[in-house]
């Protein structure tokens, strides 16, 4: 414990005058793979979609998410929320008419 302490204390003044942490290429992949891990929505996403020119309507997209979440004991959030994390995500939301779609491809379960 000793050596990790004075390894932090030796790297306190860089940290100090910098005012942030060093990223590293490793921490990265962490942060990433702790974001798809902590959200469901980004999970089934990156799991269960793609995007393509084919439009799906949007609440058959949910409905498949809900799916997921049920076989993966995860409790889904509601749609509206769910719309705005996959258009956040990067998949595009159009509309026609009342009916709302995304650009995307749910692959089978």
């Amino acid at each position: 414990m000793s050596g990790v302490l004075n390894w932090v204390l030796k790297s306190l003044p860089r940290l100090m005058n910098d005012g942030e942490f060093t990223a590293s290429e490793n921490c990265e992949k962490a942060l990433e793979r702790y974001r798809i891990q902590s959200d469901n929505v980004r999970l089934f996403a990156n799991e269960m979609c793609e995007k393509c020119d084919y439009s799906t309507i949007a609440s058959e997209v949910y409905t498949a998410y809900r799916n997921y979440c049920l076989g993966a004991s995860l409790k889904p959030i509601g749609k509206n929320k769910f719309y705005d994390r996959m258009e956040a995500i990067g998949f595009e939301r159009v509309t026609y008419g009342n009916v709302v779609y995304f650009k995307l491809k749910v692959n089978a379960e």
